[in-house]
């Protein structure tokens, strides 16, 4: 999700099965790592799934935790001719 050089995520509870065709139960949320006050997850449905006994990712617990570091990407830039 986003646009060349400015990526976002969407957190979502999938099965794990269901992975490569892109199924989502339910979406969650969104995160921004440059702009982390655009950024909405609704605890209370993490909660919830997180007790029925759904695995967390651990790029997830991150973003919970307020411990992700996200290292912005810089293109390199092409080489002038002379």
């Amino acid at each position: 999700m986003g646009r060349k050089n400015r990526l976002s995520f969407r957190v979502v509870v999938s099965q794990t099965r269901a992975h490569q065709s892109g199924k989502i139960i339910e979406f969650l949320g969104f995160f921004d790592p440059y702009n982390s006050q655009n950024s909405s997850i609704d605890m209370e449905r993490f909660a919830y799934w997180k007790k029925t006994g759904a695995a967390v990712a651990e790029s997830v617990k991150k973003l919970i935790d307020n411990k992700y570091q996200f290292k912005a990407y810089l293109p390199l830039k092409k080489a002038v001719n002379s």
